[in-house]
């Protein structure tokens, strides 16, 4: 009786690891935040002042030790992976992406940006983004050239 027990076990557990191998690579993750391949893709995001339209990164001399990213677990994004771009565009914050569907966006304790997204892992291997959105702020969303423009009015 006992080896047919260890017998059933063992199949049920076989059967398992069989389900397991079949899984699609693509949706390994879907049902959570877990973003293994997210260095890939890099945000970039200007923050326009709505009144005056100047940028608000410039205009308050804002460096990237002021800028402080946390993933969906609240864990925070390290400072050494943020960057104050003096190029084009100017003034906007490069980060990689810190998590499949959202992040919080904080600058010197003083503004607070939670930005939602949904990300699909493509055919390349690359995550595509798509339905960003900035919860209380307007704002608009492109692809560019390595990464995605996200530009919000604060």
């Amino acid at each position: 009786m006992r080896s047919f027990f260890y017998l059933v076990f063992v199949v049920l557990l076989l059967v398992q690891c069989k389900k397991a191998a079949d899984t699609d690579a693509s949706n390994a993750f879907a049902s959570d935040s877990y973003c293994a391949n997210c260095g890939s893709v890099r945000f970039h995001i200007l923050l326009s002042d709505k009144t005056t339209g100047s940028n608000y990164i410039t205009a308050n001399n804002i460096a990237s030790t002021d800028i402080e990213i946390r993933n969906a677990f609240s864990q925070t994004i390290s400072s050494s992976n943020i960057s104050v771009s003096l190029n084009d565009p100017q003034g906007a914050i490069i980060f990689p992406m810190p998590d499949r569907s959202r992040f919080f966006l904080k600058i010197r304790n003083t503004l607070l940006l939670e930005v939602s997204y949904t990300s699909k892992l493509n055919n390349a291997g690359q995550y595509e983004i798509s339905g960003v959105k900035v919860k209380d702020r307007a704002s608009t969303f492109e692809k560019i050239t390595g990464g995605y423009l996200l530009k919000i009015d604060i």
